[in-house]
């Protein structure tokens, strides 16, 4: 046991580890792109190279290609990394796994009958992952340069990057300096349906021939002489109502004959440049995938002093932003910037998400009734997905049509959110059947509105506390 728990023994000469690796953090920086290709020319002097950044292996891994791992010339150097599933499994399933990341390796190649070594060479800094893709076409005949088969490498490194610059469920979502595309937001929008947004119709017309109508209209805004964009705000209170319809709009965009895709901006901040930086980043790609729809999240908190002068430039300048329809949403009106707010050539209409009228409450109850909201609530509860199924079968989860009228009554200056937390908690309720004795003055209750009725009335109350601290 004692030689188990032996220290190591000390170095030689400890120092040795650190000045090694001072000199590396110290020493001259070289071209790593420039170095490779060097090395590569000198091992195949007569070959076509091409040196890319789009992913060619994905675009293969999509079935355009075919790309196999050939290790019995080169090594390949590979490393791996833990990812964490999105959501913590339930069932006893493993929380994550391994993504065995390709460092340096090479690969056999074909598209459309030609035939490449594909080398991938992920240089990694302290900045970014640069990952490139380095592609050789093999010549016809031994020491010539092959014309044809750089232009098949410019072809296919076209194809790629036309490909890898779509979405394929996903959408794109700007955080932290960069771009990238997030399959999780895709499924949670696909979600996204009208029949659960609860807004005054006339409120709901309005916001859909806004959006859905703009990408309707170009030829109209070109008829009366304007340019082809437009601007929103979706502002009020939290829990009423913006993200719902963000997220409906996206889903009919996405849907449409022609899909509409969007653009969602969280964050300004980066690491190796400042947000003045972003926002040219941002405008860039979104005139480069118009039409889009590009979605600004708590833009009070992005468009700041430091960066109002270049966002506006960026709205307002010579860069041509035909087919970008912006939508800013804030919980804070009085805090926007009065160039955004009160400036319609920017953003030209302002749409407020109060709490709900007396009855818009009695819609929601309504909505919250219908078997379709139960299935809606089912999906969001993946620990019980038989959640609907234990709703239907209870009748007393069915409740007197006074309820709904009832519920409005007492929840005067609740928001969707307090609203939808009181029907949840006492679905939960219900389908967890408390043994708990019911009282005489409760059967009395439940004989009037029905035992989830009764239920509910009981969760406003705390919710109504809350609220009034």
């Amino acid at each position: 046991m004692d030689d188990l728990v032996k220290p190591i023994a000390p170095a030689e000469d400890p120092q040795v580890v650190y000045d090694i690796f001072r000199a590396h953090n110290s020493g001259l920086r070289i071209h790593t792109d420039t170095t490779i290709q060097a090395a590569l020319l000198s091992q195949y002097p007569s070959y076509t190279l091409t040196s890319t950044t789009c992913d060619l292996i994905s675009y293969a891994q999509a079935g355009h290609a075919i790309a196999s791992l050939n290790e019995n010339v080169h090594p390949t150097l590979r490393s791996s990394t833990f990812e964490p599933t999105v959501r913590q499994p339930l069932d006893g399933s493993a929380a994550g796994r391994l993504n065995q990341t390709i460092v340096f390796g090479r690969y056999d190649y074909i598209w459309q009958d030609h035939r490449f070594q594909v080398f991938v060479v992920d240089g990694q800094n302290s900045l970014q992952c640069d990952r490139r893709y380095y592609v050789l076409h093999q010549p016809r005949q031994a020491g010539e340069r092959d014309q044809a088969g750089s232009d098949a490498t410019e072809a296919l490194v076209l194809a790629a990057s036309i490909w890898s610059h779509q979405n394929h469920e996903q959408i794109w979502v700007y955080d932290q300096g960069r771009w990238s595309k997030d399959e999780e937001l895709w499924r949670m929008v696909q979600n996204g349906s009208w029949k659960d947004v609860i807004l005054e119709e006339s409120t709901k017309k309005a916001i859909m021939r806004d959006v859905i109508g703009f990408f309707d209209a170009r030829e109209t805004y070109a008829e009366i002489g304007t340019a082809w964009k437009r601007g929103l705000i979706f502002h009020g209170s939290p829990g009423n109502g913006k993200t719902s319809t963000a997220k409906a709009l996206m889903k009919a965009l996405m849907t449409r004959p022609k899909p509409v895709p969007t653009l969602v901006v969280k964050t300004l901040a980066q690491r190796s440049f400042g947000p003045q930086k972003s926002v040219q980043q941002i405008f860039t790609k979104a005139r480069q995938t118009a039409p889009c729809l590009l979605l600004f999240e708590d833009i009070d908190s992005l468009v700041t002093d430091q960066v109002r002068t270049y966002f506006f430039n960026e709205v307002d300048g010579l860069e041509d932003n035909e087919g970008i329809l912006m939508i800013g949403s804030t919980n804070h009106l009085d805090k926007l910037d009065a160039g955004l707010s009160k400036r319609p050539s920017r953003f030209d209409r302002k749409y407020c998400f109060e709490n709900p009228s007396f009855k818009d409450r009695v819609r929601y109850c309504e909505y919250w009734r219908c078997a379709q909201a139960h299935t809606c609530l089912a999906s969001n509860q993946s620990s019980n997905p038989g959640f609907s199924k234990k709703l239907s079968s209870r009748p007393a989860a069915a409740t007197p049509s006074t309820v709904p009228h009832h519920i409005a009554s007492i929840t005067d200056g609740f928001s969707f959110a307090y609203m939808k937390e009181a029907f949840v908690a006492s679905l939960l309720t219900l389908v967890q059947d408390s043994a708990e004795e019911i009282t005489p003055a409760e059967e009395e209750d439940d004989r009037k509105w029905g035992r989830f009725g009764n239920l509910l009335q009981k969760q406003v109350v705390p919710l109504r506390e809350d609220l009034a601290r």
